[in-house]
């Protein structure tokens, strides 16, 4: 198992976590193949700067038709020096996913087209910031209607940005 991927599905989450202007926190799911200008995403985001508004707004681009890597999860961003925001609800993931943000029923599609979970020796956890500020969690025994999930989110605050 492994690449090319194909496709990558799964069920997020969608918040409205606290932002300013200057301050963006997301959610989102993509596929992507070589560099970082080479991929499809999909998720929601808040960003005051952006839109003039503090709502949740879903967004997509796309470049690429097949990738060698998929990812999942969260993103937050400020000015330097500013506290980052919370992502999600504010919380750390727990295993209540009533808690914190998620993505659940996770997937990925290989060449034959066939979607399949991610085993854990597949999955790579990172995070920029200290645990203080946001954290993540991944398991890939959640009983149906679960499966496959990712959680991930976090109070932000002084991220050493």
């Amino acid at each position: 198992m492994g690449a090319p991927y194909f496709g990558v599905s799964g069920t997020s989450s969608v918040y409205n976590p606290k932002t300013f202007k200057g301050q963006s926190s997301s959610s989102h799911i993509y596929v992507e193949e070589g560099d970082s200008t080479n991929k499809i995403i999909v998720g929601w985001h808040v960003s005051p700067e952006l839109y003039n508004n503090d709502a949740t707004h879903i967004y997509s681009y796309w470049t690429v038709r097949k990738g060698g890597q998929v990812g999942l999860g969260g993103q937050t961003a400020t000015h330097v020096g500013a506290p980052s925001p919370s992502m999600g609800l504010g919380d750390y993931s727990d295993d209540n996913f009533s808690h914190t943000c998620y993505f659940r029923n996770v997937a990925f599609q290989n060449a034959s087209r066939h979607f399949y979970g991610p085993p854990e020796y597949l999955v790579e956890k990172f995070s920029y910031v200290p645990n203080n500020c946001y954290q993540i969690g991944f398991n890939d025994n959640f009983p149906s209607p679960i499966g496959y999930a990712l959680q991930f989110g976090g109070p932000g605050g002084n991220c050493d940005n």
